[in-house]
């Protein structure tokens, strides 16, 4: 990841020209950001599926390719290079194994199943096919992750002590009103805030650990005290690798602007603390301060993780490069938010 650009990267070409894409799952608050980056990237929209037949005519006609049932019908008629998979989180798992079976490559929404027990198959099928799955840990595009593997890599961070990650975004009403009302539900959204955003925590968590280091929860709560709804709308975690760094998670829905989390940020923070550094991230401005003094960055978190993501993964899917995430990058933290959710008390949906 170190070094990427998303200013360098090529785009595919003039549309009708490039990467024929099927999106499968439109009932997925992403797909207008992932479909006018994609547009960007100049690739060509061959079909357009969901299980809701008005959701995948609407987004047909915006596409301006066919509306079709199912990831079935994709392979059936379609013929993708490549398939955006997003839509409901109760129906990733069947849905990505359909799309898989057929050898086709993945630009894959997380979580990928409401838990570890419906993402375990898919992965072990992705890797005895050597499929590509891109998926979007989109924490991974953030300049700050660069930013540390730099410190880290030149030996300016040290060890790290203990790491802080905070994704507060808008009120978990915004999901009806971007006509995914599918994520109040458990059943069909695994879970709420913690599951949804923690999910990018536990990312960060686990690469400044690496990938060697066992990590567990030591503790976890969830509340619903504000919205009242089956979903929580705030969750937080205490990770703690092996060698005793220490991770705080907190993830929640209690941002009181409803564009939080799409159109712009919420309440959003990083904070580390290593033997040679200590770092505070807090929306577009990070400061870094050394034994030699501070150093401030302003504007370097300011821009669209959700298209990088996109730039980078096509650039990567065209020389063969695998993804920044994968599979199992997905199962590895679904499987601590599933331990996180069982020391907070939660039934869920597995």
């Amino acid at each position: 990841m170190n070094g990427w650009a998303p200013a360098a990267v090529v785009r595919e070409g003039r549309p009708g020209e490039g990467l024929r894409v099927a999106v499968a799952g439109a009932a997925h608050w992403h797909l207008p950001r992932h479909a006018a980056h994609l547009r960007e990237a100049g690739v060509t929209f061959c079909g357009v599926a969901d299980r809701d037949a008005a959701i995948a005519a609407r987004w047909a006609r915006e596409l301006d390719c066919p509306a079709l049932p199912d990831a079935a019908a994709i392979i059936e008629t379609a013929r993708p290079d490549l398939v955006l998979a997003l839509g409901r989180v109760a129906d990733m798992a069947a849905q990505a194994t359909v799309l898989l079976e057929a050898g086709l490559p993945l630009l894959a929404e997380k979580p990928l199943g409401r838990s570890a027990a419906e993402v375990e198959p898919l992965a072990a099928l992705a890797a005895a096919r050597r499929s590509w799955v891109a998926v979007a840990l989109v924490q991974r595009y953030d300049p700050l992750w660069s930013l540390l593997d730099d410190l880290r890599d030149t030996g300016r961070l040290g060890s790290v002590t203990h790491l802080h990650v905070r994704i507060i975004n808008g009120p978990p009403q915004r999901y009806v009103a971007w006509g995914a009302g599918w994520m109040l539900d458990p059943s069909t959204a695994g879970g709420g805030a913690l599951l949804n955003l923690g999910i990018h925590g536990i990312d960060y968590v686990r690469h400044l650990v690496g990938p060697d280091e066992p990590v567990r929860v030591c503790g976890a709560a969830v509340s619903r005290r504000t919205h009242r709804l089956p979903i929580e709308e705030f969750g937080a975690a205490l990770l703690a690798s092996g060698s005793g760094m220490i991770g705080t998670i907190e993830a929640g829905y209690t941002y009181p602007d409803s564009a939080a989390g799409m159109t712009r940020s919420g309440d959003n923070e990083v904070r580390l603390g290593a033997a040679q550094a200590y770092i505070v991230a807090r929306g577009a401005e990070v400061r870094v301060t050394t034994p030699a003094g501070e150093e401030a960055h302003p504007h370097l978190r300011a821009g669209d993780r959700y298209r990088d993501w996109i730039f980078d993964s096509l650039a990567r899917l065209r020389t063969g490069a695998p993804p920044a995430a994968g599979m199992d990058d997905c199962l590895a933290a679904l499987r601590l938010l599933d331990r996180a959710y069982d020391l907070a008390g939660e039934p869920r949906e597995r």
